[in-house]
């Protein structure tokens, strides 16, 4: 599946789709504000990327090109055409433009009592099925754990990724990374 990707700015009228999206696949407690992605954008290497099947907008992936890492902060798909493949496309378009680094993401815990474990489990099966694995490392943020994978656990540093997410987040990001 040969996918069409555009380069988003945030200029309007451009990007009304992948707003909508982003705004809607991710819980407000799990997002940072819309304006607040538009301005990381403007930023040499992170990219907000749409992807299209012909003219039909599938998804949308916000990267980060760290000098450890290529991180994905977010990665959605149009609930409408779910379970198609454009999941694994986008995520193998990652793999292509991370020039041989490891992707690291970050993912809802499965935690037994969880409104949307199925989503969760369902989530963490489509990264391993692509490559994707657990790190072993976690952290809580808004009463939320999330687990971090990556594409190389054998190699994860949490002292990289932990710096990855402070650039990343203009030194914002101030979580304790646990080993479980």
């Amino acid at each position: 599946m040969k996918l069409r990707v555009k380069n988003i700015k945030c200029i309007a009228g451009q990007c009304a789709e992948v707003k909508e999206l982003f705004n809607s696949a991710f819980p407000q407690c799990e997002r940072i504000p819309y304006w607040l992605l538009c301005l990381f954008t403007l930023r040499k290497k992170v990219h907000l990327l749409a992807f299209y099947d012909d003219e039909a907008f599938v998804g949308l992936m916000l990267t980060y090109d760290h000098y450890s890492y290529f991180y994905i902060a977010y990665l959605a798909v149009n609930p409408k055409i779910r379970s198609k493949g454009y999941g694994g496309a986008i995520l193998n378009f990652a793999f292509e433009i991370a020039d041989s680094k490891p992707l690291v993401l970050e993912v809802e815990l499965p935690e037994p009592n969880a409104e949307n474990l199925e989503q969760r489990n369902r989530r963490i099966s489509f990264y391993k099925k692509h490559g994707i694995c657990d790190s072993g490392f976690r952290y809580s943020d808004k009463g939320v754990t999330y687990a971090i994978l990556t594409s190389d656990p054998v190699n994860f540093s949490a002292t990289k990724f932990k710096k990855l997410l402070r650039d990343f987040y203009l030194g914002c990001f101030k979580k304790k990374l646990e080993k479980f």
